[in-house]
Formats: structure tokens, C-alpha cells, sequence
């Protein structure tokens, strides 16, 4: 009754279209609003019609995470793409929503069914216009939080995966710069053609960087797979952060092969060296610690290996690896292993040498 009575006040009032997507979502709970929804539709109602803010429907469903009415927008042929005078979009407050959202509650092992509405709202939406994945993003909070499956949707879905977002992060930057997110959502951004060199809207921000920082070997031996490059200077930049961490702190215990020594092995190994010829900043700062070095009581057991280190004297068999990697398509590794060679030639061009 009470459902008859309200869809005759709409019709008899001519009530705006913008004022019902209102009350509904205001409304959520009320169950004959669909019904409402599709009176008004048959009635000739404008599905795009603006507020006096410049929203629309699909806007004022989006702002709430009104899945099922951004649905029935979407299915009935609503423009996805208006943009209000403020700049926002159902796109852009759809990424707002979930990256709150993402930072907020999401874990790696949430199920699907705690999902908020506003990632299948930003799903919906890029699988009706391609270009909206250009403008928001909510990928590289959902890579923070290593949810495989959510990422894989997004991708599939047609977000950019080099988009920054909001706070000038890109999804593989995160996926670096998080310790705890899993190697495999690396591998399946860059799958997906993420810019192996680029973390973020500042240039200096390289996924490189931030796997070197963590020792991830195996975020290393993926980027360096895909062509992950670093200057000589940030090469020197790597080196002096690896003196502080480890050689410094601990100049009782270190040696050539230990664990935090790693990852600056791999880039070595890689082709990359540092340079005592670069931007004087770097190289002073490099050069400072070196000489603090030089008052460990240890100095006389570490100066024989951090040689090899800082000063690497390559053989023709490592500058062959270095110079056959380069020649080769993306991903290296896997390009390796289609070669028709032997299995432990194999083994030795594999970006493997230190893990």
C-alpha cells in the first residue's frame, strides 16, 4: 500500500528524477525502490539529470557505495563519465571510497564477501568506457594489502597499472615499497606491463630501489628480469644506505656473503657498480662513511671483501651474462629458458647468481 501510494505521489508530483536517486539513497533498506526506479524510467525520467551540484545518479550512488543502484544506472545506459565543476567523477569517488576502505580494513586473506561495495562499483564502471581507468585509481592500495585476487580483477578489468593514485604512488612502487606484499603480485603487474622503472610521480621513486632497501631478492631478480634499470649514481646511493645498514651496524659479524649483503651482490652481479665520480652529495656522503669504516676494530677483516665490492673486477665469462640479458626480450628469465643451450649455461644466465 504503502509502495502504491508513494509511486503515485512521484508521478502526480513530477517529482525530479535526481530527488528520487535521493531518497533512495537515503533509503537503502526500502525494497520497492527499484520498482520506483523503473516507473520513473517508463515515465520518461532523465537518467543523467543533475542536482544542483552537478550530480547525477550514478554520482550520488557511488558517494554512498550503492552497488545494486550503480548496477541498474549502468545496465539502463547512464553516462559514467560526467565530471562535476569540483572535478569528481563516479570513477574518481568510487577509487576515494575503496582506497579508504583499503587502508582502513583490508588484510590479504579477507574474504570476497567483505568487499566493499566501491572496488565492484570502480569494476563496473571500467568495464562500460576503457578511458575512465586513466583518470582514479584504487590499485595501489589494493596491491598494500597483497589481495591477489582483487588486483588480478581490477587489472582484467582494465584499470591502468600505471596510474598513480592520489598520493602520487603507483601500484608497482607499493608493491615494492611494502615489505609484506608477496613477490607474485609483482610478477603479475609487470605481467600486465607495469613501468618497471617507475614507483611514483617523483622520478627518483624506482621499485628497484625500494626491493633493495627490504633485501627482496626476489622482487630484484623479477624487476631485473624486466629491465629494471639504476643509474651509477643511484647505484652509490644503494651502497652507502647498504654501509649504514649493515656493514656499520654490525662490522663485528658481516662478511662477503652475508644476508644483507645480498641484494647489493645481485646488482653487481646485474651490471650495475657505484661511481666515486657522480653527484658530489652522493659520493661525500659515501666517501663519510668509508672512513667511519676505517675506526672499526674489525676494518682489518672487512677491507679485503669490500673491495670486491665497491671496485668489482668483472671476468669475460659475467660481462658475456650481462651483455646476453640485455640482448634479450622481457622476461629475461623466461626468455632464458626457452634458449636452446645447456641446462647449466641455463642456470648460469638466470637472474638466480645470489638467491
Amino acid at each position: 500500500m504503502f509502495f502504491h501510494s508513494l509511486s503515485t505521489i512521484v508521478l502526480q508530483k513530477n517529482l525530479q528524477f535526481i530527488g528520487i536517486c535521493q531518497i533512495h539513497i537515503a533509503s537503502v533498506n526500502f525494497k520497492g525502490i527499484f520498482a520506483i526506479l523503473q516507473l520513473l524510467l517508463t515515465n520518461g525520467a532523465d537518467i543523467n539529470a543533475k542536482d544542483k551540484y552537478d550530480q547525477t545518479p550514478l554520482i550520488l550512488a557511488c558517494e554512498n557505495d550503492n552497488l545494486e543502484y550503480a548496477r541498474v544506472l549502468l545496465s539502463e545506459g547512464c553516462k559514467p563519465d560526467v565530471i562535476t565543476p569540483s572535478g569528481n567523477s563516479a570513477m574518481k569517488i568510487a577509487c576515494k571510497n575503496a582506497n579508504y576502505w583499503f587502508s582502513s580494513h583490508c588484510h590479504k586473506n579477507i574474504s570476497d564477501s567483505m568487499i566493499v561495495p566501491a572496488v565492484h562499483i570502480a569494476k563496473c564502471l571500467l568495464g562500460k568506457i576503457s578511458s575512465l581507468s586513466l583518470e582514479a585509481t584504487c590499485l595501489p592500495a589494493a596491491v598494500q594489502f597483497s589481495h591477489h585476487d582483487i588486483v588480478k580483477d581490477l587489472l582484467e578489468c582494465g584499470m591502468s597499472v600505471n596510474q598513480p593514485d592520489d598520493n602520487g604512488r603507483t601500484a608497482l612502487g607499493c608493491a615494492c615499497m611494502v615489505e609484506s606484499v608477496e613477490p607474485d603480485i609483482v610478477e603479475l603487474l609487470l605481467r600486465f606491463g607495469a613501468d618497471v622503472n617507475r614507483g611514483g610521480s617523483w622520478g627518483k621513486q624506482k621499485p628497484l630501489k625500494f626491493a633493495f632497501a627490504h633485501n627482496s631478492l626476489e622482487k630484484i631478480k623479477l624487476l631485473l628480469s624486466y629491465g629494471a634499470q639504476i643509474t651509477s649514481e643511484e647505484m652509490t646511493e644503494l651502497v652507502s644506505m647498504n654501509l649504514s645498514r649493515s656493514i656499520l651496524e654490525n662490522p663485528e659479524v658481516i662478511n662477503f656473503y652475508s644476508k644483507d649483503l645480498r641484494s647489493w651482490r645481485f646488482l653487481l652481479a646485474a651490471g650495475f657498480t657505484p661511481t666515486f665520480h657522480g653527484a658530489p652529495g652522493t659520493v661525500n656522503d659515501l666517501l663519510m662513511k668509508l672512513r667511519q669504516m676505517q675506526k672499526c676494530s674489525s676494518y682489518n677483516q672487512i677491507v679485503p671483501w669490500i673491495k670486491s665490492l665497491l671496485f668489482p673486477l668483472r671476468s669475460l665469462k659475467s660481462w658475456c651474462r650481462i651483455s646476453i640479458r640485455r640482448h634479450l626480450k622481457f622476461s629475461i628469465n623466461d626468455n632464458i629458458e626457452k634458449l636452446e643451450i645447456p641446462h647449466k649455461l641455463k642456470e648460469y644466465l638466470l637472474f638466480s647468481e645470489v638467491t
